[in-house]
């Protein structure tokens, strides 16, 4: 009997130090859990980011209005607050100048910060002239509301950066 009783104790033992490992395990794993999460995020976000600059330089008004939150409020460069109306009205197709080519626009610099339904997004867009002669860059910051599982756009600001 007492033989019996050790070895439940030894069993005993064995199983608790086995979760101990696991736990211990389980917990030094965690931050390669979160970075494979948080680069999924990133991937994500940057796929929509890029979506709206490419629908803003093609002027695709029909792709903005898929991408933009219906209460959407952006700060242009030159400071004004524009709604969602007259953002669309601006990259309607009809106001693209004809035979005039829009400037590539490079994304960089993401940075995503999640909290809930909302995201943060800041980077930089730099703007090249189709036949390379120019160049210049704004920082851009964005805000998305998750709505019934979709990121939507909810404002933006861009800001002007120094040559």
């Amino acid at each position: 009997m007492l033989k019996r009783a050790s070895y439940l104790i030894d069993l005993g033992e064995e199983m608790l130090s086995s979760r101990i490992k696991m736990l211990l395990l389980v917990l030094l794993s965690l931050p390669f859990f979160s970075y494979a999460l948080e680069n999924q995020n990133d991937a994500e976000f940057k796929s929509l980011v890029l979506k709206l600059v490419e629908a803003q330089r093609n002027y695709d008004a029909s792709t903005l209005a898929a991408l933009l939150h219906s209460d959407y409020v952006e700060i242009s460069p030159v400071g004004e607050v524009d709604h969602r109306d007259k953002v669309l009205s601006f990259y309607h197709e009809s106001n693209k100048v004809s035979g005039q080519n829009s400037p590539e626009i490079e994304v960089s610099e993401l940075e995503t910060k999640i909290n809930g339904d909302f995201a943060f997004i800041i980077g930089k867009e730099t703007f090249i002239s189709p036949n390379n002669s120019r160049q210049f860059s704004i920082r851009v910051s964005f805000t998305l509301y998750k709505m019934q599982g979709r990121w939507l756009f909810y404002n933006a600001q861009y800001t002007g950066i120094r040559p």
